[in-house]
């Protein structure tokens, strides 16, 4: 059975990413966005002005620094309280394979909305752990830094608690031999025409794009739990 969960079918061809983010490129490029987890910066070279990128790692950082220009880096601990960002201040949040670390992820994407103006963007990059590629190459139980496994059902439940909307998945299979146009017009077809379920089972990988629809804080303050 097909679940009923859209998917991205026109993603960037032309792309110099390699089949993964080469996908969703075309969702920030041109927007300042927040880049959660930006280790040297490689997704932050095409976008808008005032764009920044956190990061934990000093020495990743200042490799990001020296390679992009007109951009901020900071540091910043993604399982403290908040993130060191004004409110409704980025168009667009990326947070690659950032998630599934975090102590809190809905604190974490709670934030996320905060710092989000309204109708922006959330893109985030997640494993898949539990699907044949998994299984096949014999790395069922994931890495041993995840602490949550997210399956396409539960992200866009926690998604839509803290305010998300307009959820789609966008999947990614493994990349073959080196070659960027056949590996993006791979990814092209399996995104175009394979069932949602089926896509999900064949990646290693594969990236959610959300949009916000209400105030994180707001909700938090009407439902009053201590998990928000």
């Amino acid at each position: 059975m097909r679940m009923d969960i859209p998917i991205i079918r026109n993603c960037n061809q032309t792309s110099r990413y390699p089949g993964t983010f080469s996908l969703i490129e075309p969702v920030i490029q041109g927007k300042k966005v927040l880049d959660l987890g930006c280790n040297q910066g490689y997704h932050l070279r095409n976008v808008g002005s005032g764009s920044l990128g956190l990061d934990y790692d000093v020495e990743l950082l200042n490799q990001a620094k020296s390679q992009n220009d007109g951009v901020l880096f900071a540091r910043a601990d993604f399982n403290s309280p908040h993130f060191p960002v004004a409110d409704e201040n980025f168009e667009a949040v990326l947070a690659s394979h950032v998630l599934e670390h975090v102590h809190a992820p809905i604190k974490f994407l709670g934030e996320c909305n905060r710092v989000l103006a309204g109708g922006g963007t959330l893109v985030l990059g997640l494993p898949v752990e539990d699907g044949m590629y998994a299984r096949l190459a014999l790395n069922y139980f994931g890495h041993p830094g995840h602490l949550y496994s997210f399956s396409l059902t539960n992200i866009k439940k926690l998604l839509n608690i803290v305010g998300f909307g307009d959820i789609k998945f966008v999947y990614h299979l493994a990349r073959i031999g080196f070659r960027t146009w056949w590996n993006n017009r791979i990814n092209q077809w399996v995104n175009a025409h394979l069932p949602s379920w089926l896509a999900y089972q064949m990646s290693p990988a594969y990236w959610v794009i959300a949009c916000k629809q209400q105030d994180y804080e707001q909700i938090a303050a009407k439902v009053g739990s201590v998990f928000l």
